[in-house]
């Protein structure tokens, strides 16, 4: 379970990171949006971040994680392909949807992937997995916006050697590394349903 849920989680940080990085580099040089319209398209994903915390962590408890984490991957994964049709003529009201739909779906796959990970392990080693599972979450979130960079930049040189205009060759390695965060996802989709909800852990002895 350990392990499921630590590779579940690493590729969903490294779609969360890429698409943080990417979205307002569209907006802002594809669409030609000032930093505060951006940062209006990206506000309502993180309230509902913030509001479905609680929420979850409650359904958490009474049904394990499948069944937030299921459609919650269905989520992150329909959010990121939304992302890869976007172009010069995409709307804002396009934009905040599919960041909204890839923040809940966040939102409901993290909470049931970290309690799963570190619930699965004895107790005596909690210290232990929480130092690998923050450490991990760092490489794949760095990892993550590394790729969706690299792929656009790669993508929109090839397009302006090839005699494409830069505005033209930018939206299209935008949308080459949404492609490949898309494709990702599809791997936390095919591991969340193998997740269970770790036994209760031992409790201590009391020393009297």
């Amino acid at each position: 379970q350990f392990r499921i849920a630590l590779g579940a989680m690493l590729i969903g940080m490294s779609a969360m990171f890429g698409s943080f990085l990417l979205l307002p580099l569209f907006a802002q040089q594809a669409l030609g949006l000032s930093a505060l319209q951006t940062g209006l398209i990206t506000l309502p994903g993180g309230i509902v971040m913030g509001v479905t915390g609680p929420v979850v962590g409650r359904l958490y408890d009474r049904y394990g994680p499948r069944v937030l984490a299921v459609p919650g991957s269905v989520l992150v994964s329909l959010g990121l392909w939304l992302l890869v049709d976007v172009d010069a003529d995409t709307s804002l009201a396009w934009l905040v949807g599919a960041n909204l739909v890839l923040m809940l779906g966040l939102s409901a796959t993290f909470t049931p992937l970290m309690t799963t990970a570190l619930g699965s392990v004895e107790p005596r080693l909690y210290s232990y997995a929480s130092a690998v599972v923050s450490t991990l979450q760092q490489v794949a979130g760095a990892a993550g916006a590394a790729l969706f960079i690299t792929i656009m930049t790669v993508v929109s040189s090839a397009g302006v050697d090839a005699g494409m205009g830069e505005g033209a060759a930018f939206v299209d390695g935008v949308r080459r590394a949404f492609l490949v965060g898309a494709l990702l996802s599809l791997l936390l989709v095919a591991l969340v349903p193998f997740l269970r909800k770790p036994d209760a852990a031992p409790a201590a002895p009391v020393v009297h």
